[in-house]
């Protein structure tokens, strides 16, 4: 397999792009890798500079709205995003069940709007953003917003999927089909950031491991791996949970356990039998 040329970029908190955790200060380059921001076929975020892909690594949401002004138009926008950067934004909905419901407009459990720009790159809006917007309507309620003369449904960002917690579900994915996830590789962000982190020879338990291509990846440094394994979910292609993101667990020879998680992930995703196993320090 050949290495990968891809390198990544990490977006903050406050949306402002990082390189060795230092905010970058020329606008221009920073504007410059906003515009490139597009989505891989397996729904990665990705940008560009001279004709090499990076990674984007964000806190939140690629893009975090600073400013909103609305324009002649209902339903327009044009957003303001860190470095000056701007965006225009136009809202769609779709009726169901005599509603209009908005399609690229969400609200998550902190009543925070997210969204989605026409190439479908995610955003959210920051606190002064989402005053600005509300300022800007004409009405709005629990569970819709009023523009102009229209009334919109506002629905949750990320929806309930009750078959996600089925084994059979994520064991079907792997057998009939390459998930979208999978990337037949070592995760680029480990790969880079691993040798930074100078960690001495560890035993690693490696949560969502997916077909376990991080775990040998691990090995070949001189790590002991260890992939939690369920069983029943078990298949040719995987040996353990589905693989959004990662959970890493390095217990070093001093007995310090370090914990390394995805920014995208929480520690909810972790069954309370984990829970209780990682906390009994059983690391293989």
């Amino acid at each position: 397999m050949q290495e990968s040329q891809h390198k990544f970029i990490k977006i903050d908190e406050d949306g402002f792009f990082q390189m060795e955790d230092l905010r970058v200060q020329d606008n221009s380059f920073a504007q410059t890798l906003f515009s490139n921001l597009r989505l891989t076929e397996k729904k990665a975020i990705v940008t560009s500079f001279e004709e090499k892909d990076i990674f984007v690594e964000s806190f939140d949401a690629p893009f975090v709205v600073r400013q909103i002004h609305q324009q002649q138009i209902p339903g327009q926008w044009k957003f303001l995003m860190p470095h000056e950067f701007e965006e225009e934004f136009v809202l769609v909905g779709k009726k169901e069940n005599e509603e209009l419901v908005a399609t690229n407009l969400f609200l998550d459990e902190w009543d925070r709007f997210h969204g989605f720009t026409k190439s479908g790159i995610p955003f959210v809006f920051s606190r002064a953003a989402q005053s600005d917007f509300f300022n800007q309507l004409e009405d709005f309620d629990d569970t819709g917003i009023v523009v102009g003369d229209q009334r919109y449904e506002i629905t949750n960002w990320l929806a309930s999927f009750e078959e996600a917690n089925s084994e059979s579900f994520w064991t079907q994915i792997y057998e009939n089909e390459k998930p979208g996830w999978e990337l037949d590789q070592v995760t680029p962000i480990l790969k880079d950031l691993l040798p930074q982190l100078k960690i001495p020879r560890s035993k690693v338990l490696v949560l969502g491991c997916g077909s376990g291509n991080d775990a040998a990846f691990f090995a070949e440094k001189g790590h002991k791996p260890f992939n939690k394994l369920n069983k029943s979910m078990a298949t040719s292609k995987t040996s353990l949970l589905f693989k959004v993101t990662f959970f890493l667990f390095l217990k070093s020879s001093k007995g310090n356990l370090t914990l390394f998680l995805n920014t995208l992930a929480t520690v909810q995703l972790l069954q309370k039998e984990e829970r209780s196993w990682l906390k009994s320090g059983r690391v293989a």
